[in-house]
């Protein structure tokens, strides 16, 4: 019999009791109808008295002992608390808490284990998957081969992987938010007499990239080392890589992609302003999300290890076909570096090809030092004739003869813009007057 019956029950007893008590004097003498009344009041008072009782009777939720032991800083019980624990809610939220205050006092490997014992919460990664419906983050394959957890950051899936490290789609734990994690394994691209340095440079341009803070630039968010393993934490952007519109595969209207060129160097120009060179601008590095019409530059603050050393295989980190002279040869590059490479995207988007195409590295430098162009019109006759001279200058072989800054390199876009579009007008009236 279930809780709601035997109260039903008591009351019901009781009321009955109480009315043949009352009826009792009835026999006796005294008027009907009082003695009625009476039976009935001193049920109804019985009963309620019942329904209080048990009422009182009923526990009161229990706050979570781990909670208990939070409050009272005795941190290391709750820890233990929580992992014996069920999955639910609550438990992720003590977590949290629990996991900022080992981070508070400096105990990190403890702040670790919070973060993973949050990750590996099954309540929890089920609310994460619930958000990320919400969020426009895809479902990516996790193959069994990816690390589940690195520092504070759970690994949700491998965004894609390049020349150094790999970039994976990650939950920050502590903010609930996705980024992009971005991974290198220092231990193994760079020998022992350049370690330090690498490690060093990783860290120091991480913090360069970290003070940006421009529409057109992918925020950096957090830079951190668990073990071998160092790491920084951007801004996960939605969108696709302007690689994905060249001239050819899925052309991009010439218009736009003039506009969205002249957006990166306007991006570039604030960021060599505040002395951040990012030493890889590709096709790739560039997204376009077509939804919102925003432009992410992406990978500041981690193509600067160039600079340090070599890896162990020889690859130059950055990719050489579009990389200036100077950079190409390891000498002092500058702000008009970055515009070359943006010279050479620029290119690679109108036409389709490289400028300077070579398969062997050797080839690569001979054509970019001491190479010609092809003019654009070779390719196509419908761009304007003041494009190729924004082309030429970016992508002259001496530094002073470029673009010294981005902010002039896109005046000049869009002046190509508006002749651009002026001669589309044009062209189209003439059709119409045929």
């Amino acid at each position: 019999m279930n809780d709601r019956r035997i109260l039903i029950f008591s009351a019901l007893s009781a009321t009955v009791a109480a009315l043949t008590v009352g009826l009792v004097p009835l026999l006796v003498a005294g008027p009907r109808w009082l003695v009625v009344a009476g039976a009935i009041a001193a049920g109804l008072v019985i009963a309620i008295g019942i329904v209080s009782i048990w009422q009182r009777r009923q526990p009161a939720p229990e706050t979570p002992r781990a909670a208990v032991l939070l409050a009272q800083q005795r941190h290391d019980a709750a820890f233990n608390e929580l992992r014996a624990g069920t999955d639910n809610g609550e438990t992720a939220e003590l977590a949290y808490r629990l996991g900022a205050a080992f981070e508070a006092a400096s105990r990190h490997d403890l702040a670790e284990r919070t973060w993973r014992l949050i990750a590996e919460r099954a309540e929890y990664r089920a609310h994460r998957a619930a958000e990320q419906r919400t969020a426009r983050v895809p479902t990516l394959a996790k193959p069994s081969s990816l690390p589940r957890v690195i520092g504070r950051y759970s690994i949700e899936g491998l965004l894609g992987r390049g020349a150094m490290g790999a970039v994976y789609l990650a939950i920050d734990t502590r903010l609930n938010r996705s980024v992009a994690l971005k991974v290198v394994n220092l231990e193994r691209e760079f020998d022992a007499t350049g370690l330090d340095a690498a490690r060093a440079r990783f860290f120091q341009e991480a913090e360069s990239a970290g003070r940006l803070h421009h529409p057109a630039v992918a925020t950096v968010f957090d830079a951190g080392e668990v073990g071998s393993l160092a790491y920084i934490a951007m801004e996960y952007v939605t969108g696709r890589p302007l690689s994905d519109f060249r001239y050819g595969d899925e052309p991009m209207d010439v218009g736009q992609l003039i506009e969205l060129i002249a957006r990166a160097a306007e991006a570039l120009a604030y960021a060599h302003e505040q002395r951040v060179i990012h030493r890889d601008v590709k096709p790739s590095n560039l997204l376009y999300d077509a939804d919102t019409d925003a432009l992410k530059i992406m990978d500041f603050g981690v193509a600067q290890l160039s600079d340090v050393v070599r890896t162990r295989t020889g690859i130059i980190l950055g990719t050489p076909v579009y990389m200036a002279p100077e950079q190409l040869f390891g000498e002092p590059i500058g702000g008009y570096s970055d515009l070359f490479s943006l010279g050479v995207t620029l290119y690679e988007l109108l036409t389709g090809v490289l400028p300077f195409p070579a398969n062997k590295l050797s080839d690569v430098a001979r054509a970019i030092t001491g190479g010609t162009v092809r003019p654009l019109a070779d390719h196509r006759q419908e761009l304007p004739e003041s494009l190729q001279g924004v082309v030429d200058r970016a992508l002259a072989k001496a530094p002073r003869e470029r673009y010294q800054d981005g902010w002039t390199m896109a005046d000049a876009l869009r002046e190509c813009l508006l002749d651009y579009r002026t001669n589309v007008v044009t062209n189209r009236n003439a059709l119409r007057c045929q």
